[in-house]
Order: C-alpha cells, then sequence, then structure tokens
C-alpha cells in the first residue's frame, strides 16, 4: 500500500480547481472558515484542516491550533497556540515493527523506534519522506531512487554465498557499500533488510534509510531485485529548540511526547486580505470582502501551499460509518468542493447515507449544487453565474442583474445566457482585471489555442484586433476605447459562438481601458480579461459520472444520486464516487459496533513536474 508520505498527502485546495493532471503548478490548502468575531476562539485540527498531518488507518496525527481573538488581534504571547503529540504507528512494511511519529507543521517526522532514543527529548526530529510496503523491481543498471538524492544500487550477487552486495549513493557520490546475507529460503527479515546509518547533529549512527529486499536474482543482462519495503526519514534534522522561530510561532515547550509552540512576542492584528505566515508553509488568511462589520465579520482560514510534484488527496472530515449515521458534506467540511473564500461562494452538497455493510441505491448518496450570482473581476461587466460540480469551478450562465453600470453588457451580447437552462455548464478559464500594457504586434494569450492579436491603432484611436486560434485567424474587429464618449460596448472585444446546444454565447471578452499611437509606436492598456471553454460538459437528466447520473435539473441547480450503484463497505476500500471524487475506508482490524468503520470522500489531484 502506497504510503500517505511519499506521494499521497491531504491537502485542501482555496484559489485553483484541478481537474486532472496539472503540470507545474501549486495547490493551496484551506481549512475550515471561521468568522473572526470578537472575544472568539478559533480551532483548527486534523478533522477540519486536511493540510494537519492524519493517517486514518492508523488513526494517527493529531495537530491542532487554538486562536483566541480579542479586540481584533491574537495577542502575544499565547494567542496562538499549536499543539501536537506523539504516536505509536506500526512501519507499512509490518514485519519492521513500529516507530514513533508525530506530525509537525502538517508533515510526519519520526519521534523514535521503539525501544529507542526518544528525538523529541534531544531536542531535534527527522521528517519521514518514504515508507511503504510497494513492489518494485530494481536491476543493476536501473538503481532504487530514493528521497534528498539517496539512490541504491544493485553491485553484485554471490549465489553460492546466498550474499549481494548493494552501493549507496547520493548526489552521485558513494556512501556505503553493504553486503546482505539473506538471499537463501531461511534468512530472518534483518537479514534481508539493508540499513544506512549516519551522524545526525547530536545523533550518532542513526538508522535513516531501511530497504527490505524480498529476492535478488541474474537476468539475461543485468541482476534483478524485488523491494518490498522502504523507510527513509530526512537526513537534515528539525530543530525543537525552545524559543526557536517557525514562521510566526516558536517553540515554547517540547516534553517527552508533546510539542507547544505559541506567539511569543508576536501580536497579530486581524484584516482583510491579511497573509500570515503563522508556522512553515502554514498560513493565516483573511478574506477580501467588501463588508467587514459586526453583522458580516471577517472570515478567516488556515491554509498551506503545496508545490512539490505528486498525487494529492482533499479530504473531508472523517466519519464513522455505523448503520443508520448520515453525513452531510459541503464546502466548510470537504475542501475538495469548490469554494472562493473571498467571495463566499460555492454551494456544492453530497449527503451520505450509511447501511448495515454498503451505502444503498438509489438515494443513498445524494448530490446537489446551485448556481451562485457573483460579479466579474472587470466590474463593469456586471455579474454571472458560476456553479461548483464535482468540485470544479463551472460556468452557469450571464445574469440579466443590472447595477450601476447598467445591464451586464456580456448578457445582453449572447442569444442563449443560460447554459444550465440548456443542459450543460462549461468551465471558467478566465476572470481577471490585472492592468496589461499591448504594444503593435503583440498578443493577448488565451487558453485553448487562442489570442487577440493588436494590430494597431489608426489615426482615429481605433484598435484593429485578429482572433487566432491555433494560430489561424478566426475574427477580425475594431474596438475604440479612446474616442471621446467611449462606451462599455465601444471598449470591449467580444468573441461569440455556439456552444453545444447554446447559440452565440460569449465565449471571450477583453476589454480595453485606452489606446495610444504616435509616429513610432503605438500601445494599448487592458484590463479586463474573460473566457469561457468552448468545450461544453452536458448535464442532461440520466447523464452518468461514475457511480452517480443527474437525477433532475432546473435552470438554477442540478441534483444527482447513486441509483443502480450500491457501494459496498469494508475495511479499506476505496472507491470512485463521481469524476475527481471518491470514498476512502480506512483500514482497521475490529469492526463491530463500538468500532464502526471510519471514512470519508476525498478528491485525487495530481500535480506534474513543470516541463
Amino acid at each position: 500500500m502506497l504510503s500517505q508520505y511519499r506521494a499521497i498527502i491531504v491537502i485542501a485546495l482555496i484559489s485553483i480547481a484541478f481537474s486532472g493532471p496539472v503540470a507545474g503548478a501549486s495547490l493551496e490548502m484551506r481549512g475550515e472558515v471561521q468568522l473572526a468575531e470578537n472575544e472568539s476562539e478559533l480551532a483548527w485540527n486534523t478533522n477540519n484542516f486536511p493540510g494537519f498531518y492524519y493517517d486514518i488507518d492508523q488513526n494517527a496525527g493529531n495537530e491542532m491550533i487554538n486562536l483566541t481573538l480579542a479586540y481584533g488581534r491574537f495577542s502575544e504571547p499565547d494567542g496562538i497556540v499549536y499543539t501536537t503529540s506523539k504516536h505509536i504507528k506500526n512501519f507499512e512494511f509490518e514485519k519492521w515493527g513500529s516507530y514513533d511519529v508525530i506530525g509537525f507543521l502538517g508533515e510526519p517526522y519520526l519521534a523514535g523506534y521503539s525501544g529507542g532514543e526518544n528525538l523529541i527529548e534531544t531536542q531535534s526530529i527527522l521528517r519521514v519522506l518514504m515508507d511503504d510496503d510497494d513492489e518494485r523491481t530494481v536491476t543493476s543498471g536501473s538503481p532504487l531512487e530514493l528521497a534528498e538524492g539517496y539512490q541504491l544500487k544493485i553491485k553484485s550477487l554471490d549465489e553460492s554465498l546466498g550474499t549481494v552486495t548493494l552501493e549507496l549513493e547520493k548526489n552521485g557520490k558513494i556512501v556505503d557499500t553493504q553486503s546482505l546475507p539473506g538471499l537463501k529460503d531461511e534468512a530472518s527479515i534483518a537479514e534481508k533488510t539493508y540499513i544506512y546509518k549516519k551522524n545526525i547533529g547530536n545523533l550518532t549512527n542513526y538508522p535513516i534509510i531501511r530497504v527490505k529486499i524480498k529476492n535478488v536474482f541474474p537476468g539475461s543482462s543485468s541482476l534483478l531485485a524485488t523491494v518490498d519495503g522502504i523507510f527513509q526519514v530526512s537526513d537534515t534534522p528539525t530543530s525543537l529548540d525552545i524559543d526557536h522561530q517557525y514562521g510566526a510561532l516558536r517553540i515554547a515547550t517540547a516534553d517527552p511526547d508533546t510539542i507547544v509552540m505559541d506567539n511569543k512576542d508576536n501580536t497579530i492584528s486581524i484584516d482583510k486580505k491579511m497573509d500570515i505566515n503563522l508556522i512553515g508553509d502554514i498560513h493565516l488568511r483573511g478574506a477580501n470582502q467588501n463588508d467587514v462589520s459586526a453583522e458580516n465579520p471577517l472570515r478567516l482560514c488556515i491554509t498551506k501551499e503545496i508545490t512539490t510534484p505528486g498525487t494529492y488527496e482533499i479530504r473531508s472530515t472523517v466519519a464513522a460509518m455505523s448503520a443508520g449515521s448520515e453525513y452531510q458534506y459541503s464546502p466548510q467540511n470537504f475542501p475538495g468542493f469548490f469554494y472562493d473564500l473571498d467571495k463566499n461562494i460555492g454551494a456544492e452538497q453530497i449527503d451520505i447515507s450509511f447501511g448495515e455493510d454498503a451505502i444503498e441505491e438509489p438515494s443513498g448518496i445524494v448530490y446537489r449544487t446551485e448556481a451562485q450570482e457573483v460579479g466579474f473581476d472587470f466590474d463593469e461587466w456586471g455579474y454571472y453565474k458560476v456553479i461548483g460540480f464535482m468540485g470544479n469551478r463551472y460556468f452557469a450562465g450571464y445574469s440579466p442583474r443590472e447595477d450601476d453600470f447598467g445591464p451586464s453588457h456580456l448578457t445582453s451580447q449572447s442569444v442563449d445566457d443560460n447554459l444550465l437552462a440548456d443542459k450543460q455548464l462549461t468551465e471558467i478559464l478566465l476572470d481577471d482585471d490585472t492592468r496589461r500594457v499591448f504594444k503593435r504586434n503583440e498578443s493577448v494569450k488565451l487558453k485553448q489555442g487562442y489570442e487577440l492579436l493588436i494590430q494597431g491603432v489608426n489615426q482615429d484611436g481605433m484598435v484593429m484586433l485578429e482572433l487566432q486560434k491555433d494560430g489561424l485567424a478566426i475574427d477580425n474587429s475594431m474596438v475604440s476605447p479612446s474616442v471621446e464618449g467611449a462606451t462599455l460596448a465601444d471598449k470591449t472585444y467580444v468573441y461569440k459562438s455556439g456552444l453545444g446546444t447554446s447559440e452565440d454565447v460569449v465565449i471571450i471578452a477583453v476589454h480595453f481601458k485606452n489606446a495610444y499611437r504616435d509616429e513610432a509606436q503605438a500601445a494599448v492598456t487592458v484590463d479586463g480579461f474573460w473566457q469561457i471553454s468552448d468545450q461544453p460538459l452536458s448535464v442532461v437528466p440520466g447523464t452518468q459520472f461514475d457511480k452517480m447520473s443527474i437525477a433532475s435539473l432546473t435552470s438554477d441547480g442540478i441534483t444527482m444520486d447513486n441509483k443502480d450503484n450500491s457501494i459496498a463497505l469494508f475495511a479499506g476500500k476505496d472507491a470512485v464516487l463521481m469524476g475527481d471524487i471518491r470514498l476512502r475506508v480506512g483500514r482497521q482490524d475490529i469492526v463491530d459496533e463500538e468500532h464502526p468503520l471510519k471514512g470519508y470522500i476525498y478528491r485525487k489531484v495530481l500535480i506534474e513536474p513543470a516541463t
């Protein structure tokens, strides 16, 4: 089973919704959104902030952070207190026994091997980098890739003695060579385990790498080995010295079992748009909301950014799956759903009813989502309708709502302005009001192969434009942002297209603030960008999305259920529900009324290396 340490880390999305692999991107985790009411207590733990370390199979991980708000600030020395304690955890290769793990700054750390030295007492701990029992085939020409630049190579095999010689390198330099006598059938686990020890800080000859060799045999051109257990910790210790600073917090105490941090000498005031580094990569964020008052308190959450390529889980709170129990998930307790902290937008909901040993069809799982009205980032365009669907942000239609600028320009330009009424959705690709300057013959780079070429500015101040897709011209137009009395329509380039069953929908809009021309050059300032996908998603009733299907549809919402798809429940179950959203049941030896199955829903996201 692949360890949560090496590749699967539970996280939460906040500002970008990903569907499928994402190359060179980052994920920003978020915890439950809480209100900054005066004289209030705020708290995040492993159940409402998936950025903290938690292993459901062994119930390991109990990080928590408590914040006391008074008079608009978290006063030092203990307005913010972070606490974490160690747990006994089995190695994923269980024949190695167990070790002490402690969640720290959202990551698993080694606090000591069973029966060995307590690392917390030494005031340093080691991050767990790998812990898994997956089988891998390694050859003499293809070494075992470990973390932090380590590689384990097979050098030679002596079948008569039953030994294999292994060579460990770090960053291309040999650091260890060992012969294991464990190739005979009667060999012990210890004889089949390669262990590398190193002096680290004040730790002498400390084991940081274990690799279990299942077998080795000669191939036609190279030696072949099967590895079925890996454990590795960092060779760089993490300090627990008293007063050592991690972001805004410092180590207050580190006793044999527990680490406590606080904000001594660091009072923190709250404000909208705040982004304070609390500890490590964990931040405290405030919403960029227009109205902050006693009736509408500031929305706060903690976040953590992930940039390392890998497969990540965005998990919900943990549910006890006893017969008759019901759980409801929303963006508050399942950050895999779409949610915009600044605009407080996101209305997905899933209700799960657990049976004796299954989630029964047709309505053991019911998913609902609603379209919500939201303003364009370039606010003169007015409003549109956004809808979260299977965790992604989608465009549901343009809004007819009028504001100080009049009726929505993009609504009036579209023949069909409500895609959801036409039983379809499409992804929002761009919604941005960042001001940018483009010169003549430069292009506004859009998504899905589109770009808007600035051909020039004529003597009358009109901007000549050519829209291209995949290098081919598909539209020509002109805008006149600097002409006296120019209207919003004069300043906005729009491109309309048929979109599935919808006719003449604005899929691209670009707002030009002004244009400039002299004898030497021509340039324009652009301050509004809007684009939706030209590939709509059908949501016709009856459409199947894995275990779920569209049960009903209105012009404002979608309901799905698991008709014809019961889902059996048992320890270790991992089942797809819809799209990237899945159900995981923890592994446990005892399952009865006192110890019901535990599990959560989660969303799988892959970050690929940047190319």
